[in-house]
């Protein structure tokens, strides 16, 4: 069995090490983790 975790923008920048705004930017320059956009949120896959 497989288990899928998944963080939102600032839990995923504190697990990290990084800041929220560098998710950010990755996520415009197309490049970072794979998310999805859900309604006011940006979850991390």
């Amino acid at each position: 069995m497989t288990t899928t975790t998944h963080f939102d923008q600032l839990q995923l920048a504190e697990r990290w090490g990084l800041s929220p705004k560098t998710l950010a930017r990755w996520r415009v320059i197309g490049t970072g983790p794979k998310y999805i956009r859900l309604p006011g949120k940006v979850i991390y896959l």
